[in-house]
């Protein structure tokens, strides 16, 4: 195609285009494996397929269905060993949805490679299936209105079924047409052909697929002089001749009998004879021996001329004809100058070699290509064809056959002839108005179109739009046409306002120099849609906006949005471009509007940017024509970026800075239908607007003139905008070089009605992806920003929450700032700068700048983090000489020297900057320069190059005298010393209890610098470190590689033990004050994920405070204890928080313990079994239709040998396989149960075996999904604790799961009261609170009972009772409806109110107290410690005694040494871990014999120390205290 159709027609590209990004997110269709395997037949019903499937709706699928299927697996493309071809071979279903079609179908390999062939050999003879090969399960979306297309999905490999030939071989399908169409012939004939046209077809066809060629070019048949048939072969004799088309391009049979493959310029044909046979082959035997001349070839004719003489045609129907090239116009989305392109004129046709070739004229409509019109709406007054100098003349090829496809050339003009276009009978509006229209009622329409506007959401610049004036509306094609306008109104679009709001003094009108002018379709039929376009503006009129009440509180400041509308989320209709008559075009808004809208549909671009205007430097109107002349700058938005006209003049797209602006010159169309002609070429240089531009350095979507402030609601706008980002890039795990990125400058950002377009910028952190890392974490030093010269670029559409519904491409890289940007960190500290800050920008504020001691001590930070060395040994700054401050930073020369410590050790800053680290002998120095941020914080650019000599007599050492601790007098007594070590070892304590970590590494206390008291406590500083223990365990896959087979079961135990060993040595597990080491590795079972470990620990004699490695701790320097215990352990590895080791004492030696010692297990223990079997599901990834499957209740247990029988219940999630789901989020409200029919009934034996399986049937529940428990002894009392502890986490659950709302927050149980048997029921009481957690977040049920969510108010709790049912068949019911209100209700002893018990009128204190004196004087001990009391669990009054259950853990004071009460609770005696829990039962009695019992057992059962009745005289309490 040459230059002169170049000019005119322009095709555009649908569908999403292949990835140009580094990152690309896109959700699409997939469906799980089992859902997979629905295979059906097909049927043939008239011209379609019908194709069906059990349990789906029965669906015809057409022809045009499987062109389009066959099409797009062919364009994406869908190959095998990404080499082989795919064939579309066989329908298994396909469902409707929405305007797509989901389609589930089979693939088969074809022999054809993938760039050899194209769509219609690939379905040929030519591109057999490859036998005895595999076949592929395949899914997509397709659609026959549609002109996007959705990407393909392939999953596993089926076996291969019987060919269905009118799949994989349509061509060779022969079918009959009611019109004059010829019958395809590709598949070879059961017989030669007879007829002469049938003839010509068969050696066309044979000579395309063999390798004839004349020279260098594709051949193709002239004619057919004589054919004659043999025994098995046909013998012809035929003329050829040579195309333009060269031999190695890849080239379709059509395309070599079209203009594309032109004749060359030769004297005459070459006469062939062959004998073929009846099957395609490529080696023929061609015999060429003669010339003939040419006939009906003519030399210098256009290309639609060159025709051979063909049999007689049938004649062309022209109306018909006329009617289809238009459909084909429209289809092929044809334009001229960026202009729907129409038909106007029919020039001739004629029948050529099985085609219809066709000469026509288009001509440009006045509907813009980027509107979606019908060809109803193209061919009638609403799209009227220009008035253009010259037509465009257009060359068709339709071929005769149904399955060719046509071709249009356009390679030359002609002169425009006058035509008449359909025109409306109406004289005032030019438009048929509807018969049954009647009159427009104004009033009703108003109303309407506000209720319109309100309903879309439409807005503008970030505000609610509002309607202020009705022009005109008028009939059109069944539809009535209004044109309005509409201004923005002083309410945020972030906000939901009601309609009646919106249109009161509440929200009134902006004060803007511009309205934007919308028109709305609305089509007269009840089944059509109305349609809202806004693409011009014009100039605001006073308005009275409506007086406010006197309470209402009008806002002040008054937001001046952009004059251009954001897009508006409903269908953009074609609209007739906006006329401008010389009567009127006196405004310069309406022609500069009208130069806007030229620029954008016209696509200039300037270096690869879209062209902006940016002033108009002459306006001048001369009879009718209209001269201008204005100047144009290049936006940073990219030519390739599709942005409408409101985003080219917004903050979206800024104007680029320049030195010179294009100078342009044209003149304006006097009317619609007339071009513009413009001239660009001279240059200006650019002239400092006196208005502001519209993009704001904090990124702020109004535009505020000089004399106004920046709103606050815009600063509110941009911080929710950085946190939304935020969240966004740490949800999606976004990640640079390997590692968590970080959100370091937003440039502009633009907030829509349910999602924001944004640019901003990403660095890399610290943080490794593999790592979990929670968003404070992220933004903390924890994860700091790594030093880089460049940042990475991201632009795209993300939501406010979540992260469905967006697209992001971050692929460009730019340079870095040298400070790191602040309005990421503190959105709001920008704009508070002063106006002399604003005016000097490159001027630090006077709180900014450094001093000298600043700047070294940032010197002195850098080079420790960056671990600056000398020959192996850390350096420090030696002699710092000068500082300069420059606009770029500060320019620093100092000297830096080797120490003593090496690098490989671990030190401090402050370390290195002491005694401890002094300045090596080395007379050696290294001379550094370089530049720091001027605030110290951003990247800093130093290098160390030169030697020198060192300095030690007149060199001043920048060193810092170590931390003190101030004293409150000169000389400090012991008892500050006392007190000094007393706070040290708190803060330990807290940094262990609390895991705090420097870059994956365990922190603890380097030095206490400072100590201060006062009246409200103790102020503290102190210095941390990071150690060498890990506070993460490697992965799994680094120290568990894959292992060939033969050696896999020798180096597991190895890689097991060797992990097992490294964390109980990280650990510090303790057995009574000596480490624990492991002794035997018993069992090793692998699961889907994890693997399970049993084995057996046993204290050595080396101390826990003892300092050891890990390879002394298993040398003859720390030999087992002799103390006939042992300690079995079981757990999951690799180890985690979550999941911790369960352990308990055994009796055995080391000889009774064998392999496969069975762990007991209490049938009767629903809670364990529960954990167990929860765990299990998780770990086997069980699913019910591809969603993860959930454990749902215990149906019965009964006991098996050594082990437990379960049946139990599973039931679908909401949480499909395809998403990787965490074992926390499967049992919280991110899966919640699916209200399905489907119900699983599981059997297993725990714990399984490596060989086990869970086995499950499908049951339909009856009714709705129920929960039981399961209490296997009866008794009217429930007494034993663990019966307690399962109604207790029973009832957790339940009220997890019934999802109760409190006043918008998470409730949880605070107290039990009382559990209680009776007729196959359980009866509970209990107290719940309201939490601090909102019930809109997303939580687990661990993190309701923790910390995180605390009771809100403690005066308010709820007093309720629920009702278990035994049988499965029955739904617990729980009732809250009484309001208890008391200060200590978690553990005040409920009693009656004319009860005078000790225990009814004893304050919280004092019963806590009674508890810990009770277990203090019963002497327990945990792990050879004294135990300190943690939480009161439970505490209920039963009679004249008072029934507790507490949780301990051990102090640090060991059990032989002489404490008394205070001692133990004070801090002399500190909690050890909290990992060491141990829970207790017993009671109090009340009298003037104090009588109690204790009862302690651990998490596994295995500690129990049963206690006889002790009395403890009354005075016990005056000696213990509190």
């Amino acid at each position: 195609m040459n230059s002169l159709q170049d000019a005119y027609l322009t095709r555009p590209y649908y569908g999403p285009s292949p990835s140009r990004t580094q990152y690309t997110y896109s959700y699409g269709y997939g469906l799980s494996e089992g859902q997979s395997g629905y295979y059906s037949s097909s049927s043939k019903t008239g011209h379609k397929h019908v194709y069906s499937s059990t349990g789906y709706k029965q669906v015809n699928v057409s022809k045009e269905l499987i062109h389009i299927m066959r099409k797009q697996t062919f364009r994406q493309p869908i190959t095998f060993n990404g080499n082989f071809l795919a064939k579309v071979a066989k329908i298994v279903r396909a469902v409707p949805d929405g305007t797509y079609i989901r389609v589930d179908y089979l693939v088969a390999p074809s022999s054809c490679k993938l760039n050899e062939v194209s769509l219609e050999q690939l379905y040929s003879a030519s591109c057999p299936v490859m036998q005895d090969a595999k076949w592929r399960h395949c899914k997509g979306f397709f659609s026959e209105e549609s002109l996007y297309t959705l990407s393909i999905y392939c999953e596993h490999f089926v076996a291969a079924e019987k060919e269905d030939r009118k799949l994989l071989y349509p061509s060779m399908e022969t079918e009959t047409s009611n019109d004059t169409e010829a019958v395809p012939t590709v598949k070879p004939p059961e017989a030669f052909p007879k007829e002469a046209g049938e003839v010509e077809a068969f050696v066309k066809e044979r000579v395309f697929h063999s390798k004839f060629r004349i020279g260098h070019w594709y051949t193709r048949v002239m004619k057919v002089y004589e054919w004659k048939e043999t025994e098995s072969r046909l013998f012809m004799r035929f003329a050829v001749a040579p195309t333009t088309c060269y031999r190695d391009s890849a080239i379709t049979f059509e395309q070599l009998y079209s203009d594309q493959c032109s004749l060359l310029q030769i004297d005459a044909w070459l006469v062939c004879t062959a004998y073929f046979p009846i099957e395609v082959r490529d080696d023929y035997k061609f015999t060429c021996d003669s010339l003939a001349e040419f006939e009906g070839y003519r030399k210098n004719t256009s290309t639609a001329e060159r025709t051979t003489r063909s049999p007689p045609a049938a004649k062309i129907d022209k109306a018909r004809f006329i009617e289809r090239i238009k459909r084909l116009i429209h289809e092929s989305h044809i334009q001229v100058g960026g202009w729907h392109a129409k038909f106007v004129k029919f020039i001739h046709a004629r029948i050529v070699d099985a085609n219809i070739v066709s000469e026509f004229a288009v001509a440009p409509s006045q509907c813009s290509a980027q509107e979606e019109i019908s060809l109803e709406q193209l061919y009638s007054s609403h799209c009227r064809v220009s008035d253009v100098p010259e037509w465009v003349v257009c060359t068709i090829t339709v071929p005769l056959r149904s399955k060719g496809k046509h071709i249009v050339t356009c390679e030359r003009t002609m002169k425009a002839e006058k035509i008449k276009d359909p025109e409306p009978t109406s004289t005032a509006e030019k438009t048929t108005p509807s018969p049954s229209a009647g009159k427009i009622n104004v009033d009703k329409k108003i109303e309407k179109i506000k209720r319109l506007i309100h309903e879309s959401h439409i807005q503008v610049g970030g505000w609610h739009a509002k309607f202020v004036k009705f022009i005109r509306a008028k009939f059109v094609n069944e539809s009535v046409v209004s044109e309005f306008a509409i201004a923005p109104s002083q309410c945020s679009a972030q906000q939901e306002i009601p309609l009646e709001k919106l249109y009161s003094s509440h929200c009134r009108v902006s004060d803007v120099p511009e309205w934007v002018v919308c028109t709305i379709t609305e089509p007269l039929r009840s089944e059509g849609k109305p349609i809202i376009t806004c693409e011009r503006t014009m100039k605001a009129e006073k308005i009275k906006n409506p007086e406010p009440e006197p309470e209402e509180n009008v806002p002040t400041p008054s937001p001046t949005p952009a004059p251009t509308p954001s897009p508006v989320s409903t269908p953009i209709a074609p609209t007739i471009a906006p006329t401008m008559s010389p009567e009127t075009s006196a405004d310069r808004s309406e022609v500069v509007s009208q130069i806007k809208r030229f620029l954008l549909e016209s696509k200039v671009q300037l270096g690869g940017w879209h062209a902006k205007f940016v002033k108009l430097t002459k306006f001048e109107q001369i009879g009718k024509a209209i001269h201008v002349e204005f100047a144009l700058a290049p936006s940073e938005c990219s030519y390739e970026l599709k942005v409408t006209l409101y985003q080219l003049y917004s903050l979206f797209c800024p104007t680029m800075q320049v030195t010179e602006w294009l100078l342009c010159r044209g003149e304006m169309p006097p009317d619609s239908q007339s071009h513009f002609l413009m001239n660009c070429g001279d240059r200006m240089k650019v002239e400092v607007s006196e208005e502001p531009d519209n993009y704001l350095q904090d990124g702020s979507l109004s535009t505020p003139t000089p004399d106004q402030e920046i709103p606050a609601t815009n600063l509110t706008e941009r911080k929710d905008v950085i946190e939304a980002i935020k969240r966004f890039i740490h949800n999606v795990r976004i990640e640079v070089n390997g590692h968590h990125a970080r959100v370091v400058k937003l440039y502009r950002y633009e907030s829509r009605a349910s999602n924001i377009l944004v640019e901003f910028a990403l660095a890399q952190s610290s943080c490794k992806i593999s790592q979990q890392v929670n968003i404070l974490q992220l933004y903390s030093t924890a994860c700091s920003i790594v030093p880089s010269d460049h940042w990475l670029l991201c632009n795209g559409v993300i939501p406010f929450s979540g992260r469905n519904g967006y697209s992001l491409s971050c692929s460009e890289r730019i340079e870095a700032d040298p400070g790191l940007p602040s309005d990421v960190e503190n959105p709001l500290t920008k704009p508070n700068r002063s106006s002399e800050e604003e005016e000097n920008p490159e001027k630090p504020s006077e709180t900014d700048k450094l001093t000298h001691d600043e700047i070294i001590s940032k010197i002195r930070e850098y080079m420790f983090t960056t671990k600056t060395q000398v020959d192996g040994f850390h350096a420090r700054v030696a002699k710092f000489y000068e500082h300069v401050e420059r606009s770029t930073g500060i320019d620093v020369t100092l000297d830096i020297a080797p120490t003593n410590c090496s690098l490989s050790q671990k030190i401090t800053l402050d370390s290195l900057y002491s005694d401890a680290c002094p300045v090596g002998d080395s007379k050696l120095w290294v001379r550094c320069n370089g530049t720091i941020p001027k605030n110290g914080n951003g990247f800093y650019k130093i290098k160390c190059k030169r030697t020198v000599t060192s300095e030690h007599r007149d060199s001043v050492e920048v060193t810092t005298a170590g931390p003190k601790v101030p004293s409150t007098s000169e000389s400090a007594d012991e008892s500050d010393l006392d007190e000094h070590d007393r706070v040290s070892k708190i803060i330990r304590h807290i940094l262990f209890a609390e895991r705090i970590e420097l870059n994956g590494w365990h922190a603890r206390l380097a030095e206490l610098k400072i100590f201060n008291k006062d009246q409200f406590g103790s102020y503290v500083e102190f210095t941390i470190a990071p150690t060498e223990c890990r506070s993460t365990l490697k992965k799994r896959s680094e120290i568990w590689p894959a292992l060939p087979k033969d050696k896999l079961k020798k180096e597991l135990l190895e890689n097991v033990t060797g992990e097992i060993k490294e964390i109980l040595f990280s650990e510090e597990i303790e057995i009574g004050g000596w480490r624990a080491r492991l002794t035997e590795v018993l069992g090793i079972t692998a699961a889907s994920k994890r693997t399970h470990v049993r084995f057996i620990i046993a204290p050595c004699r080396c101390g826990i405070k003892a300092k050891v490695t890990m390879e002394r701790l298993y040398s003859d320097s720390c030999p087992v204890l002799d103390v006939g215990v042992f300690v079995l352990c079981e757990g999951y590895l690799p180890f985690d928080d979550d999941n911790a080791f369960q352990c308990q004492l055994s009796n055995r030696t080391s000889s009774d313990v064998g392999p496969n010692l069975p762990v007991k297990i209490d049938p009767s223990d629903s809670v364990q079994i529960s954990a167990m079997v929860t765990r299990l599901v998780f770990d086997q990834q069980l699913d019910i239709d591809g969603k993860y499957a959930r454990f749902l209740a215990l149906l019965d247990t009964s006991s098996l040998g050594g082990r437990v029988h379960v049946e139990f219940t599973l039931a679908p999630t909401e949480c499909s396989r395809r998403k990787k789901v965490s074992f926390e989020d499967l049992y919280s409200r991110s899966c919640p149960l699916q209200t399905s029919n489907v119900l699983l009934i599981c059997e297993v034996v725990i714990p399984p075996l490596p060989h086990e399986k869970v086995k499950c049937t499908r049951r339909s529940p009856q009714g709705d999904l129920r929960e039981r428990i399961i209490v296997k002894k009866r008794t009217t009392h429930m007494d034993s604790s663990r019966q307690l502890l399962q109604v207790h986490a029973f009832m957790k659950q339940l009220l997890f799961d019934r999802k109760l709302d409190f006043d918008g927050f998470y409730p949880k149980i605070v107290q039990m009261f009382t559990a209680a048997y009776e007729k196959g029921t359980i009866r509970v009481r209990f107290v719940v609170a309201a939490t601090t957690c909102s019930n809109s977040l997303k939580i687990t049920l661990g993190e309701l009972y923790s910390k995180s969510c605390p009771v809100r108010d403690r005066s308010k709790f709820t007093l309720c009772k629920a009702v278990i049912h035994l049988e499965y068949r029955s739904s617990p019911t729980i009732d809250c409806d009484n309001h208890v209100d008391t200060e200590e209700k978690e553990l005040a002893v409920p009693c009656a109110p004319s009860d005078k018990e000790d225990f009814c009128q004893m304050s919280a204190i004092d019963l806590t107290s009674r508890i810990k004196k009770a277990i203090f004087a019963e002497r327990i001990q945990v792990a050879g410690c004294y135990p300190k009391l943690l939480e009161i669990k439970e505490l209920e009054r039963r009679g004249n005694e008072a029934y507790f259950r507490c949780l301990i853990a051990p102090s640090k004071c060991k059990l032989g040494r002489k404490l008394s009460f205070e001692d133990l609770y004070s801090l002399e005696c500190p909690l050890q871990s909290r990992g060491l829990i141990m829970e207790c039962e017993g009671y109090l009695s009340s009298g003037a014999v104090k009588k109690y019992r204790v009862n302690c057992f651990g998490s596994s059962g295995g500690l129990t120390y049963e206690v006889q009745v002790h009395e403890v005289l009354s005075n016990m309490e005056n000696r213990a205290g509190q």
